[in-house]
């Protein structure tokens, strides 16, 4: 048994007593949700290093990848390499150009619509569908070309093979992805479920969870209505299933 000083009035009570009687601040309340945030922030020192850890471990094992893929596995084509890179650089900017004209296109679009101009709606509507009709085409031939190119490098025997790697490499980042997402869910609802204790304290009477902070313009309503009998009157919460006030 020690003294410690309440957090609401300032004066010593003993941790062992329930609620503070000077004030009746919830001392035992106060008290576990102390340890409680005391073991989530060892927990979390804990996840850190865990995640450091991991992310260290992640680091040398695609380093050991790196070291192994920068060793072609099968014949290099470097001719071919360069040819497919050509290709894939021009209908690059085909993409980015088709993909401008199909934008500006879809604002011009708009301005048709004030100008009344059949011919101008014409020719816009051209371009935004041929512009936006190119640059779908352009982006799965310029990712066939890509993986065409790490064949010719030497990393894969031939298309077959790096179109499954592709597809394995594309799962893993939607794997990543949804880890991440989740602890961020986890991590979101966490907070919520304390910023919800923070507001909302265990009656000491019953122990529920179903309280909240009694307003000033409460406690001013009721004292103004009772005078002395306010039941208001020097407290802080109020419960709402037992209707019991600390």
């Amino acid at each position: 048994m020690a003294l410690i000083n309440c957090p609401e009035c300032g004066k010593e009570v003993s941790n062992a007593a329930e609620s503070c009687p000077h004030c009746g601040y919830p001392i035992k309340n106060y008290i576990q949700e102390a340890q409680q945030k005391r073991i989530e922030f060892e927990r979390k020192q804990k996840q850190i290093k865990q995640e450091k850890t991991d992310k260290k471990s992640i680091s040398n094992k695609q380093n050991n990848s790196n070291d192994l893929c920068s060793k072609p596995k099968y014949n290099v084509d470097e001719n071919r390499a360069k040819k497919i890179d050509k290709i894939g650089n021009v209908l690059f900017g085909i993409a980015i150009v088709a993909g401008s004209i199909c934008a500006i296109c879809m604002f011009g679009v708009f301005i048709g619509f004030f100008l009344d101009s059949s011919e101008y709606m014409l020719a816009v509507g051209c371009g935004f569908f041929g512009g936006g009709l190119i640059a779908i085409i352009c982006i799965p031939i310029i990712k066939s070309l890509e993986l065409k190119k790490r064949v010719a490098n030497g990393e894969f025997a031939d298309l077959e093979e790096a179109k499954k790697a592709a597809e394995i490499e594309r799962q893993e980042a939607d794997k990543r992805s949804a880890e991440i997402e989740k602890r961020k869910a986890e991590e979101q609802k966490r907070r919520e479920q304390e910023i919800y204790k923070a507001q909302h304290p265990k009656c000491p009477h019953c122990g529920g969870n179903n309280t909240s902070r009694i307003t000033t313009t409460g406690k001013v309503i009721s004292t103004a209505a009772l005078g002395l009998a306010s039941s208001t009157i020097g407290k802080q919460y109020q419960c709402y299933d037992c209707k019991h006030k600390w």
